[in-house]
């Protein structure tokens, strides 16, 4: 069994990503980086509409 912890961090100017800390939002995957020890960096952005 691995333990997964997620630290979001939202970084920048515009429109709140998390109101409240309620709902959920589609997010595209722009970039990964990897680190020893297990550790991954996601970088994410609102998805695009159709």
């Amino acid at each position: 069994m691995r333990l997964v912890a997620t630290h979001p961090i939202v970084l920048g100017p515009g429109p709140r990503l998390f109101a409240n800390g309620e709902g959920r939002l589609a997010l595209d995957l722009v970039d990964l980086k990897r680190f020893g020890k297990g550790i991954v960096v996601l970088e994410l952005v609102p998805a695009k509409a159709d």
